[in-house]
């Protein structure tokens, strides 16, 4: 209960009045981009608007009250959790986006999935490899690229590289942007971020399509879950994504701008993508909300 509890201190940390009044004062544009998305897609998005407007007027403690309310859903947590088990993290985290929705892949169409079938996986935000364990278990790639430049999330990859004897992933200690670089960074674990403030603390930064192409990657799949850094490191995979056009599972929540420019980012490719937007958290508002592409 206590990741739960850290998850919706998140949630409000990050959703206070700037969200909610950026995502309604431009909600003409969002209504614009997402007018041919399905009913679902339109769905997620009416209900953060409500849940924006909510979490920008009440405290914690409220939200607080209302996760503990949701009885049924805590249960089916805790057993998607022990269901789990046989993949070993070294930390109790076993993320229902990760496990559960696996990054919004269980909503692709059963022929796209085949396609990604031996294609190599550029997973950026890649954590304590979680999200790689899913990917090399149930998806068949190539390899997995994994970006995580967390010193601390990084080790624990290893280690869960190390005990589920992973055989596709490369772990890489860099974080990716539209250009290569040495940036400033707040390493504060699953919410580890680059910064524009100085910080003690600097990562190097390069491009997916600098390492895509060095390497002569054939890629099917770029998942990011980098703490508001997605459209940047975008940018910096645009030739990647003109030349494979991959699956894209792309976290849009960290902020209201974020939001709107990613979805606008992927539409303004004239790749003929077709975009889904969906919550992938039963529990917490908000949070956890991707963009799919296909």
């Amino acid at each position: 209960m206590k990741f739960l509890r850290g998850l919706l201190g998140a949630a409000y940390d990050f959703y206070h009045k700037d969200f909610y009044r950026y995502l309604k004062d431009n909600k003409d544009t969002l209504d614009s981009l997402i007018k041919n998305f399905d009913s679902e897609s339109k769905r997620v998005i009416n209900s953060i608007l409500k849940d924006a407007e909510y979490i920008s007027v009440h405290n914690f403690v409220d939200m607080l009250q209302d996760l503990f309310s949701k009885d049924e859903e805590i249960i089916k947590y805790l057993e998607l959790v022990n269901s789990y088990r046989h993949l070993k993290l070294c930390v109790n985290l076993y993320d229902p986006p990760v496990f559960n929705y696996k990054h919004g892949l269980i909503f692709l169409p059963k022929k796209t999935l085949k396609l990604l079938n031996n294609k190599d996986f550029i997973d950026c935000g890649a954590y304590i490899g979680d999200s790689a364990l899913i990917f090399e278990t149930y998806f068949n790639p190539r390899k997995i690229y994994a970006f995580e430049p967390d010193i601390e999330s990084y080790t624990y990859m290893l280690d869960a590289i190390k005990l589920n004897d992973l055989k596709k992933v490369v772990p890489i200690k860099m974080g990716v942007g539209a250009n290569e670089d040495k940036v400033n960074f707040l390493p504060m674990q699953s919410i580890s971020k680059i910064i524009s403030d100085n910080s003690e603390r600097k990562i190097e930064v390069t491009t997916i399509d600098k390492y895509v192409f060095d390497r002569n990657l054939d890629v099917g799949l770029i998942k990011m879950d980098i703490e508001g850094f997605e459209l940047n490191a975008l940018k910096g995979a645009e030739r990647t994504i003109n030349e494979f056009k991959p699956v894209l599972s792309i976290s849009i929540y960290h902020n209201a701008e974020q939001f709107i420019n990613v979805i606008k980012f992927v539409q303004e490719l004239s790749l003929d993508y077709k975009i889904i937007i969906r919550h992938l958290s039963d529990l917490i508002p908000i949070i956890e909300t991707y963009l799919i592409a296909w």
